[in-house]
């Protein structure tokens, strides 16, 4: 888009040039011939042309398209697999949505934030702060989540890109075959909030001044955990995340997670959607959970330089050696 830009602008000067008499119409190209009359005429249209072309997208336009163009939905589906452990079929536990996080969903993340089990809060408690999770501590993070999710005059998109997650449940499991060729085609139930997820540019590099990776957070509430929706609202986002930097409003290329030690369900989600564990990062980081770094970058070194080199993970270079080679 921007090669086609500049040679849109390359032509409007030659064509304003000509318009002028500054530049004579055979002078141009010796093989293209615009008459002086001719460019006069094409110049308003040019420039109207060259002006929508650069136009920059707004960060609410981006979301707009990724809507229409269903990336923020999908499919959550689940593998069944025989005793042996292959995979026999996939079937389709319903489909989600990723919707803006706004001021009607406090009390979904009211409920979705508390967690009856200990182990549970555990998890969450370094979302808030570390004396654990509490009403005002929940409210408190919602307030904040709701206000960055806004994208303020000075900057191209907001300080926390945060979803709730829809969940639009099926009766019965079906394959996405079965779904396809079944008529009618089946219903789903009354779509439910059952989680939130966020894109949080997050700066790993002390050298920049910008931030220059996502840190992705994510919760499904426990009524709705192994249906497959954390790993599909995942790759929803890490995709709408490519697609802000395609456009050029995101510089960040990197993904990162922190994932508790005995947070099982958590790794298999990452790993699935291609996160890759770097190492053990300080207890201080992360609240005193013991948790790793979870990756998904195309050059995974540039942040596991900073974690190591900077002291903030415990891994060691031969540590990291031996997990590639197994």
């Amino acid at each position: 888009m921007k090669k086609i830009g500049k040679k849109i602008i390359s032509m409007l000067c030659m064509l304003a040039s000509v318009a002028s008499g500054k530049t004579s119409a055979g002078r141009l190209n010796k093989n293209v011939i615009i008459p002086a009359a001719a460019a006069t005429l094409a110049l308003p249209a040019v420039i109207t042309t060259t002006a929508l072309l650069l136009k920059e997208k707004k960060y609410e336009d981006i979301l707009e398209e990724a809507r229409k163009e269903h990336l923020l939905s999908g499919y959550a589906t689940k593998k069944i697999k025989d005793e042996k452990g292959n995979v026999i079929k996939e079937v389709v536990k319903g489909k989600i949505e990723l919707v803006p996080i706004e001021k009607k969903h406090r009390d979904d993340w009211m409920r979705i934030m508390d967690c009856s089990n200990k182990k549970g809060r555990e998890y969450l408690q370094w979302w808030t702060r570390s004396d654990g999770l509490n009403n005002e501590s929940m409210k408190s993070s919602f307030d904040c989540k709701l206000k960055s999710s806004k994208v303020d005059n000075n900057e191209a998109y907001p300080k926390s890109i945060c979803f709730m997650i829809k969940f639009y449940e099926l009766d019965e499991s079906k394959t996405k075959d079965e779904i396809k060729n079944q008529k009618p085609k089946p219903k789903f139930k009354e779509p439910k909030i059952v989680g939130h997820i966020a894109l949080n540019p997050f700066k790993y590099n002390t050298d920049g001044k910008d931030p220059n990776c996502f840190f992705v957070s994510y919760v499904v509430d426990k009524e709705h955990q192994g249906k497959g929706i954390a790993t599909k609202a995942l790759d929803l986002i890490t995709e709408f995340g490519i697609r802000l930097r395609q456009t050029g409003l995101v510089p960040f290329r990197d993904y990162i997670m922190y994932i508790a030690d005995d947070n099982l369900g958590s790794q298999k989600v990452a790993e699935k959607c291609g996160f890759k564990d770097v190492g053990e990062t300080k207890k201080e980081q992360s609240n005193n959970l013991a948790a790793h770094i979870w990756v998904k970058s195309d050059d995974s070194n540039r942040i596991v330089d900073y974690f190591l080199k900077g002291n903030r993970g415990k891994a060691t270079l031969n540590e990291l050696n031996k997990k590639k080679k197994t």
